[in-house]
């Protein structure tokens, strides 16, 4: 695992880009412009001291947001033979693939086109994220809702809100092709304001895989990448003599501080973020700012569905109920 201490990432200012076709409604959109750096979510033009602590709020969006129809193909690794399974199914067992045990046999394949995660790019079609989601939208509330589905609405409930929201996924779609869906949604009535695009991480899409120097379906190491930048800018959002104080992240006394919560099924990158931003934490890292992490996926033996806070010290603690209302 990469140690998110040696995070540092440089974003050259990319090229726009070129306007895409959309064959679900037959027009043409322009694609909004790539992620132009990863701390821009929250750098205001000028870094007044705030009154008020920055809500950041950040989701991965397969079973955490919505339960996606999207399909993960593995293949066999001597007949190459094709197994489909959905988003929530590869997140248990992606770390059994070529182990012991019903996945011993199969394995994921990298390429873009046609491997694993082809109907997770846009390269054969780029409005498959919005069909998807549109797929999704047209079964019942109760199955295409995530965990976190109601978190993401409120979040996006005012325009505020939706600048201090990010997405942070697996996924290798555009930004643009992502947010074309959510406005999708806005469209719908579903959510009352969209994010920028430039808040929109999908961490398998080409230019941020090259950029983030991740590796096709071993997303965690990016992803914690993404949240060092993200809390790094948050960190040097100053405060107000007489700012509003939150609990600590002790749980003793308040303390003026900015709130970051990020929520992910997957066990694997949830325990990875507990464990490397715990260990930053503890080393002094973002002092200004209270790290609040939930795991939303199935039940494992030794990890349920909750939400921890980190303490000063690194060590995870459960988020106390009257604590929930200041996200």
């Amino acid at each position: 695992m990469l140690a998110v201490r040696a995070v540092s990432i440089a974003y050259p200012t990319p090229t726009p880009a070129p306007p895409t076709t959309s064959r679900v409604a037959g027009s043409r959109r322009s694609a909004p412009p790539a992620p132009r750096s990863i701390s821009g979510a929250f750098a205001p033009a000028a870094r007044r001291p705030r009154l008020e602590p920055i809500v950041a709020r950040a989701f991965d969006w397969d079973d955490n947001v919505m339960r996606m129809p999207t399909e993960v193909v593995l293949f066999h690794k001597t007949s190459g033979a094709e197994q489909r399974v959905d988003t929530g199914r590869w997140a248990v067992i992606r770390e059994q693939l070529g182990q012991s045990g019903e996945w011993a046999d199969w394995e994921m394949r990298a390429d873009d086109r046609f491997g694993t995660f082809r109907n997770a790019h846009d390269l054969w079609d780029p409005d498959v994220f919005l069909r998807d989601v549109e797929l999704a939208l047209a079964r019942p509330d109760r199955d295409w809702q995530g965990p976190r589905w109601t978190d993401f609405q409120r979040a996006l409930r005012t325009a505020e809100g939706a600048r201090q929201t990010t997405i942070i996924t697996a996924r290798g779609h555009e930004p643009a092709s992502i947010h074309a869906a959510l406005a999708r949604l806005r469209a719908r009535g579903l959510i009352a304001h969209l994010p920028p695009v430039e808040n929109i991480y999908p961490v398998d899409s080409p230019g941020l895989r090259e950029r983030l120097q991740g590796t096709p379906g071993h997303p965690t190491a990016s992803k914690l990448k993404v949240m060092a930048e993200l809390l790094d800018a948050l960190q040097d959002q100053p405060f107000a003599l007489h700012a509003r104080r939150v609990r600590r992240p002790s749980g003793d006394g308040r303390a003026a501080l900015h709130l970051w919560h990020f929520s992910d099924d997957d066990a694997k990158t949830y325990r990875s973020a507990v464990r490397e931003l715990g260990a930053q934490v503890a080393a002094g890292r973002w002092s200004n700012v209270k790290i609040v992490l939930s795991y939303t996926g199935q039940a494992q033996p030794d990890l349920r569905p909750g939400t921890v806070v980190l303490q000063r010290d690194g060590r995870p603690r459960p988020l106390s109920a009257d604590e929930s209302g200041e996200l």
